[in-house]
């Protein structure tokens, strides 16, 4: 520009994306002026932001159950240039709630918010919430709320717990009802859980360890008790044939679980009184051929066997022992190292990532119905040969492994100690109650019977609880669990051994009977006891017990009718320990 000469330069400003505020900035002038060749001039500039609040008309909950709180999100958003401050919220009906009533949402932001409905009675709602806000075009913004109440489906099951006792290899079917009292439909379904628990097992034992001549050493920084959830054990009865010292550890997380040890003593005459037989490379006296026949008998009759050896020497011992239905023979040893052996997917197997081991073992020729459970591998290479199998012989389970995993100097290694654990599991296991139905609606003010059956085939002598979980739509209680107990006998003896938490009377067996029927009870004391059985009319026809002292324990007695008439009797147990306690049931005598 010229001498004298005046230029005006206009500045403009967008302030369409900005937010509410102060705002500093500056205008450089760049000139050939020789004493100021940059001149700054500096702009402060003031937005005044304008909230907008923003959420949808209407929210509708649809159906709801009365009585019960229930919640639905909803979004609002701030889209204008400054903060939208809530002040209050407000509802034309009670049964409507927020969870905050005051707030702030930040420009260009979004809130969710909680809202809430509660009715005791059925019936539909509408209701104008109203939304107090600093929005200048839309300070009470409404929102129409909806809701239609009805009364919820209330279960109920008839028992409320199954304590039942059964024969091995026996069955029966017990009658579960579910009931609906409520005001709508229930929906439920069914399934079983065996009682399990979460147990810290033992810490390895550190330090060194000989097996096949070999040496090795278990560090202890690697060695840590590890949390499990496996069954309980309670009342396995555990027969061993080996240098139990060497298996300190896994005694002592079977004994921690309810198992009871006792060693093998010869000659061996008798093995109903026990659950499972143990034996290893440390077995004692030479065996007979009694004993042999004797073991296989017990294992097909139900009985579980573990051989966890591998000596070439004890190959004729072991396949002795071994029914021949378990299709399963043990060979000698081969050149099948196995650091890294591959593990076969089995319930033994479950949550089982890496098993050690490290001698030459014994490697299993399978033929039907035994199944592969662990193979000789190293590194990548798989030999194909078996180290670990599992079968069945008969009604009994038979573990054979071809070295011994479960020994103190490999238990501490990577999984060894949850697959004993678990294989441990599958040689007591037990066989889940089964339903005729699992799942179904029942209609406001009806109900619905489930037939439960319970069978012990294959299942050792002892306790076993289950829970019957119920999962239905009843928002009281949308989860309801039945006990269930079960009592597995094999003999006199393995009744008496157990000891009940309770008093309690078992449904007589077999129930419809002829002439003999069987009337089981458990006393948690020492108790006097006496047992009656009355007809129709309520006369007694016989007592069976009179007032005689019995000690703590389960106890049963066997009625003979050969001089009664058919037709529907009672039974009736009173016992008085340091409390009286006294049930009555029903039985079906037909002639």
């Amino acid at each position: 520009m010229s001498t004298g000469q005046a230029v005006t330069i206009n500045a403009k400003v967008k302030a369409g994306e900005l937010l509410g505020g102060h705002y500093n900035s500056s205008l450089s002038v760049l000139s050939n002026d020789l004493d100021e060749s940059e001149v700054k001039v500096d702009f402060d500039l003031t937005i005044i932001g304008v909230p907008n609040i923003s959420i949808q008309d209407s929210l509708d909950f649809k159906t709801v159950f009365s009585g019960v709180t229930a919640s639905r999100t909803l979004v609002i958003s701030n889209t204008g240039s400054d903060q939208i401050n809530v002040s209050s919220v407000d509802f034309s009906m009670t049964e409507f709630a927020i969870d905050l009533t005051s707030f702030t949402i930040p420009p260009k932001s979004e809130v969710e918010r909680t809202i809430m409905f509660n009715s005791p009675i059925a019936g539909t709602f509408t209701s104008t919430m109203t939304v107090n806000s600093n929005d200048p075009d839309q300070p009470a913004r409404t929102v129409i709320l909806k809701a239609e109440a009805i009364d919820p489906p209330i279960i109920g099951v008839n028992p409320t717990f199954f304590d039942i006792a059964l024969n091995s290899g026996d069955s029966t079917v017990q009658t579960l009802t579910i009931s609906n009292t409520g005001g709508s439909d229930l929906d439920w379904s069914l399934s079983f859980e065996e009682s399990t628990k979460f147990y810290t097992l033992t810490k390895p034992k550190s330090g060194t360890h000989t097996s096949d001549g070999k040496t090795i050493t278990v560090d202890t920084k690697e060695v840590n008790p590890i949390k499990a959830k496996l069954d309980e054990l309670t009342g396995a009865r555990i027969l061993y044939d080996l240098d139990i010292s060497d298996y300190s550890t896994l005694r002592s997380d079977l004994e921690l679980r309810g198992a009871i040890f006792t060693p093998l003593v010869h000659p061996l005459t008798d093995l109903s009184s026990y659950d499972i037989f143990i034996t290893d490379d440390s077995y004692g006296s030479t065996w007979t051929s009694s004993e042999y026949t004797l073991m296989h008998t017990w294992v097909e009759g139900g009985g579980s066997l573990l051989i966890d050896g591998d000596n070439s020497e004890n190959l004729s011992h072991y396949n002795s022992l071994i029914p021949v239905s378990s299709g399963i023979l043990m060979n000698a040893n081969g050149s099948f190292v196995s650091h890294t052996p591959v593990i076969y997917p089995h319930e033994i197997t479950d949550s089982v990532g890496r098993v050690y081991s490290n001698a030459a073992g014994s490697w299993l020729s399978l033929s039907s119905p035994a199944e592969k459970i662990l193979e000789y591998a190293d590194g990548t290479v798989s030999s194909g040969k078996a180290l670990m199998a599992v079968s069945r012989a008969g009604s009994g389970r038979v573990v054979i492994v071809g070295e011994e995993l479960f020994y103190n100097t490999y238990i501490s290694y990577y999984d060894n100690q949850l697959l004993a654990n678990q294989t441990f599991d599958w040689l007591a296991g037990s066989s889940e109650p089964d339903s005729d139905i699992t799942s179904g609606t029942i209609y406001a003010g009806s109900s619905q019977d489930v037939h439960i059956t319970v069978h012990t085939k294959d299942m050792n002598a002892g306790e076993y609880s289950y829970k019957i979980n119920i999962a239905s739509n009843d928002p009281v209680n949308p989860l309801m669990e039945i006990p269930l107990k079960l009592v597995v006998i094999t003999s006199i003896q393995d009744w008496s051994s157990l000891l009940p938490d309770r008093y309690m009377l078992k449904q007589n067996y077999p129930n419809p009977f002829n002439p003999t029927t069987t009337i089981a009870y458990g006393l948690p004391e020492q108790a006097e006891v006496s047992i009656e059985v009355f007809n129709m009319t309520g006369q007694k026809v016989e007592t069976l017990i009179n007032h005689k002292m019995h000690y703590a324990g389960y106890h049963k007695i066997d009625w003979n009718t050969q001089n009664l008439s058919g037709g529907i009797y009672f039974y009736r147990l009173t016992a008085i320990g340091t409390v009286k306690f006294s049930s009555m049931k029903k039985m079906i005598l037909q002639k």
